[in-house]
């Protein structure tokens, strides 16, 4: 729990900064959604507010395509496995 403290708000910042170079990349709305989820709601996680990123994430990974084959192309199976614990 202190390492989420010391470091979460760093990779926040780390994720906004990706948001704006790109911000209908993917993976930022699932890496976003795993804080949410695994963050205590007394610090502002929130299932339902990771369910929102998650669901962003998979609406992006429908229209994604990586610019060339040294680009990542990871993530859509681990979006929809988050998914499928709110069914």
């Amino acid at each position: 729990m202190v390492r989420g403290m010391k470091y979460g708000p760093e990779a926040s910042e780390y994720l906004t900064k990706a948001r704006e170079i790109n911000p209908h990349n993917p993976r930022i709305y699932y890496l976003e959604g795993q804080s949410k989820y695994h963050t205590p709601a007394m610090f502002g996680g929130s299932k339902d507010k990771a369910k929102t990123l998650y669901e962003k994430s998979l609406e992006e990974f429908k229209t994604f395509k990586p610019k060339n084959d040294l680009m990542p192309n990871w993530g859509i199976d681990l979006v929809n496995k988050m998914l499928e614990t709110y069914k």
